[in-house]
């Protein structure tokens, strides 16, 4: 392949994958006629790389393994791929919320406790430096 173009779109959502196949198939009728000097020949493969959940990207991609001739997509090898999502951010913003999941289950278990056991010391004491935590 060396040599070639590989046109590729990337979407967030496996629902988007026929609006992406439609913008290639656009690329493919205009990028000749604005001097790029990319024709059928040089094209090397075609790519939609999906986010988005697995299962819905697999049931989504078994609809497009067979192109219809008539469009030039299928004169090309598509290859779909499938990635997670994932930046310090999105990670971060996970880490902060299982953290918060945490700690209301935490509050869940001090409050049995401190139904069931009142007179304990140490629950008491949980619950005086979860107060004080909270503070």
């Amino acid at each position: 392949m060396g040599g070639k173009w590989l046109l590729g779109e990337i979407t967030e959502s496996p629902a988007l994958i026929p609006h992406k196949l439609t913008q290639l198939e656009r690329a493919l009728h205009f990028l000749p006629r604005i001097g790029l000097n990319i024709d059928d020949t040089s094209i090397g493969a075609l790519a939609v790389l999906v986010n988005g959940s697995r299962d819905e990207f697999d049931q989504v991609v078994q609809n497009y393994m067979v192109l219809p001739p008539t469009l030039k997509l299928s004169q090309h090898p598509v290859v779909f791929g499938w990635t997670p999502y994932r930046n310090i951010y999105s990670e971060l913003v996970t880490v902060k919320q299982d953290i918060h999941n945490l700690n209301t289950k935490l509050d869940t278990i001090l409050q049995i406790l401190l139904e069931n056991f009142p007179k304990n010391k140490q629950v008491a004491r949980l619950a005086g430096e979860k107060e004080n935590d909270s503070q």
